[in-house]
């Protein structure tokens, strides 16, 4: 029996080779610093836990929008609010959920009460290209309501603007004036 030749040999060897695993999540040191670096473009920041069921639901459809908007010039950062010796699980999670976005870490209750976020999670805030906050949504995300937020920010921007706020019924918007 005569070896293979070698760009068959090559090409078996691709073939069998493990597919490569999500991207980890990368540590950032703050929303601000995350939101200087992807300067010029939509920023879309999820503050999530490990803990928090609506925020392990939503994460694979934040990932799936980050691939489908990236080209758009959409960034998505998630913010994890597990305490440090859950950062494991969450990196863990957020790789099992698709993530191949940066992920801050370290982030508290008082981290999204001074981003006007609340104290709720899941929360999502959009920013415009050049960092200012355009829009939050508080609870879980849906496609809908995030789709027609980027949509709104990357488009003309002709017609009414979607609400600034979107919060659960039974939510007092108190805790989020600005």
């Amino acid at each position: 029996m005569r070896p293979a030749p070698p760009l068959v040999a090559l090409v078996a060897a691709v073939l069998a080779a493990p597919a490569p695993a999500p991207a980890a999540p990368a540590p950032a040191a703050s929303v601000e610093e995350a939101l200087r670096e992807h300067r010029g473009r939509v920023v879309v920041v999820n503050f999530w836990a490990v803990w928090c069921a609506p925020c392990r639901t939503e994460l694979p459809l934040l990932a799936r929008l980050q691939r489908e908007y990236e080209s758009r010039g959409v960034q998505f950062v998630g913010a994890s609010t597990d305490p440090p010796e859950a950062q494991k699980d969450a990196m863990a999670l957020a790789a099992r959920s698709g993530v191949a976005y940066p992920v801050l870490f370290g982030l508290t209750e008082e981290s999204l009460r001074s981003l006007g976020m609340g104290s709720l999670l899941p929360a999502t805030a959009v920013y415009d290209r050049d960092g200012t906050r355009a829009f939050r949504v508080i609870g879980q995300v849906t496609g809908r309501i995030l789709v027609e937020r980027l949509d709104w920010l990357l488009g003309p921007r002709g017609g009414r603007p979607p609400r600034p706020l979107a919060l659960p019924a039974g939510v007092d918007a108190g805790e989020y004036e600005d």
